[in-house]
């Protein structure tokens, strides 16, 4: 099966193969049958960019959607990890620039989560 965005790069190569041709009948049209032709391939090109930017805002709907429900259920396990150890801050890692690493958690609560929280059902 294709991924999204190989198959709108796949529609995009059709559409410029069909540009193609309708240049190279422009000489063999009439005006009229010329235009038309032209009129429906920028249907076709607009068309192709909504459903594209549809699919890439449901993708990222999607994803925002599955990392909000990644942090409803990791939460509790975390907070109740900090309670446990009694830690009072727990920062994101990409948020700090440099730290001791006996103060890295990372390992132990993903330890926790892999036996608490074995799969979550995304869409």
């Amino acid at each position: 099966m294709l991924s999204e965005s190989e198959k709108y790069k796949k529609q995009e190569i059709n559409i410029r193969k069909e540009e193609k041709a309708i240049i190279s009948e422009k000489k063999n049209l009439s005006q009229e049958d010329y235009q038309k032709k032209v009129n429906l391939l920028r249907k076709k090109v607009s068309d192709l960019q909504k459903n594209k930017q549809t699919s890439f805002n449901n993708i990222a709907k999607s994803r925002s959607d599955s990392r909000a429900a990644l942090f409803k259920a990791v939460n509790p396990i975390i907070k109740k990890y900090m309670e446990e150890k009694k830690i009072n801050l727990v920062l994101d890692k990409k948020s700090v620039l440099m730290g001791d690493t006996n103060l890295e958690i990372t390992n132990q609560v993903i330890e926790i989560l892999n036996s608490q929280l074995p799969s979550l059902k995304l869409n």
